[in-house]
């Protein structure tokens, strides 16, 4: 898609405050949401970075199903839009998980505390390579929390808390996983699971939070002075801090919008910006910080370190 152009640069008016520290909790306060926590929408090649070190990345999306890769595509993945809903399957080398459910596929959106509903699925296991299988029956009730602010490694988002109990046919507790959904990027920035203990597995809690958010532009052109990337390079490059530029394609159903925050160097002397990113793709709007350091030959690069640590790139 070509004919995008850049508009003026315009001065910052009102500074958002810059993240300071890390700690091992993210810090959670009470909050009203201002952008209705709708489904999500997501697109081929969005990339999401956790601090647990997963790169979760959507590599189909196929009507009210997402496909998705992790470890380096060598855990494949499917989901509902409704990520609330337990994964359809997924697969690694040793196994082959099928989950059925015969549910509402849109059940809880758009969010709304206080909503409580009971699911119930079919899971059948097929080990590799040999592929014996085995099914039982589990069952999630899920809650919708209260709105929070929440801080992660990626920023400070608005969030609804989703809460998600999954236990046994004879109800026996397996599992609690909590969600901060945050409606401005479109997907969750935290997540909290408990396990119960089993015969391998101690009681385990794990906490994983969003660390850098990379949403695709596979969808327009792949490159040149129009591209959005061009705009977002030349932006990190030329901007002073305070300053923002924006990128729209021809007939206005994109738009995207960089203001530029401040600029540090990292202990090895590498020079990185920290930015603010408003996009707009066709009636999917997000809105997030971000990092990025110049590399080998000027490229920009997003930045995955934790505030407050020592940053690097990709």
């Amino acid at each position: 898609m070509g004919g995008g152009y850049i508009t003026k640069r315009l001065p910052l008016l009102l500074m958002t405050p810059l993240l300071s520290g890390c700690g091992s909790t993210p810090e959670l306060k009470p909050t009203t949401l201002a952008t209705a926590a709708v489904l999500p929408q997501y697109r081929a090649g969005d990339t999401f970075l956790f601090s647990d070190g997963s790169v979760e990345k959507v590599t189909a999306v196929r009507g009210d199903k997402v496909d998705w890769e992790s470890r380096g595509g060598a855990f494949r993945y499917t989901t509902y839009r409704n990520f609330i809903l337990p994964k359809q399957q997924w697969e690694t080398d040793k196994k082959r998980v099928t989950v059925q459910y015969s549910g509402d596929r849109n059940l809880f959106w758009p969010l709304r505390k206080g909503q409580s509903e009971y699911l119930s699925t079919v899971v059948s296991v097929n080990e590799k390579p040999g592929l014996s299988s085995k099914s039982y029956i589990q069952s999630w009730r899920c809650q919708v929390g209260g709105s929070y602010r929440v801080e992660v490694a990626a920023g400070s988002f608005d969030t609804q808390r989703i809460e998600c109990d999954r236990s046994t046919l004879m109800g026996r507790w397996m599992q609690t996983r909590i969600w901060y959904y945050a409606p401005e990027v479109g997907h969750y920035v935290l997540q909290e699971d408990e396990y119960a203990p089993t015969s391998i597995r101690r009681h385990t809690e794990r906490r994983k939070e969003l660390v850098a958010l990379m949403p695709s532009d596979l969808h327009l052109s792949a490159g040149g002075i129009d591209s959005p990337e061009h705009h977002f390079q030349q932006a990190l490059e030329t901007l002073r801090s305070g300053e923002q530029s924006e990128w729209r394609d021809s007939e206005d159903r994109y738009a995207r919008t960089v203001l530029l925050k401040r600029s540090f160097r990292t202990q090895q002397g590498q020079y990185c910006r920290e930015y603010v990113m408003k996009r707009r793709d066709d009636g999917r709007i997000q809105h997030y910080q971000g990092s990025a350091c110049r590399g080998e030959a000027g490229v920009w690069r997003i930045a995955v370190a934790r505030p407050g640590q020592q940053r690097g790139a990709l």
